[in-house]
């Protein structure tokens, strides 16, 4: 039996979507369509420990945190970027956060150590669902320390 709980101490739980991945760079004439797990965050109130698990990834847990790292920083300090892409698809900012950070863990475009942390990016592309066109090509940084995510913005790219 599948519940869809969205608050409290409940483990996320999965969907599915779909967002378009370019898989060789060389034939920009052919997108493969991946999937990528969408979940629902947990929430971060006030009182809740900043070590809470809002999100599990493949390589990264993403915690409440505060405002120098995790869900608190990344809303703080990146929401109205991640917003205004998720403003393209017509779709909260925290479904496409959740979809590029997913992307840069699970199949990473570039990956590069920065000492203790780790930056990881993965192109994604936003459709405009009303005419099916790519509308905007992202390269997200996600920076990752010990296994915690420390942030994840839009723009960037890691640098080598």
């Amino acid at each position: 039996m599948h519940r869809n709980t969205q608050w409290g101490d409940h483990e996320p739980h999965e969907t599915h979507h779909r967002c378009l991945d370019r898989s060789d760079d060389s034939r920009r004439d052919r997108f493969r369509a991946n999937s990528f797990a969408q979940q629902v965050w947990g929430a971060c109130g006030i009182s809740t420990p900043e070590d809470k698990v809002v999100a599990k990834y493949s390589k990264a847990r993403l915690t409440c945190g505060n405002t120098g790292y995790g869900f608190r920083h990344i809303q703080t300090k990146h929401g109205e970027e991640w917003q205004g892409l998720a403003a393209i698809e017509n779709r909260n900012w925290r479904d496409i956060a959740d979809m590029a950070i997913s992307k840069s863990l699970d199949t990473p475009d570039l990956v590069v150590p920065q000492g203790a942390r780790t930056c990881y990016s993965g192109q994604i592309y936003l459709v405009n669902h009303v005419n099916g066109q790519i509308a905007k090509t992202v390269e997200p940084t996600v920076i990752v320390d010990n296994g915690v995510i420390v942030t994840a913005f839009p723009g960037g790219k890691c640098r080598a």
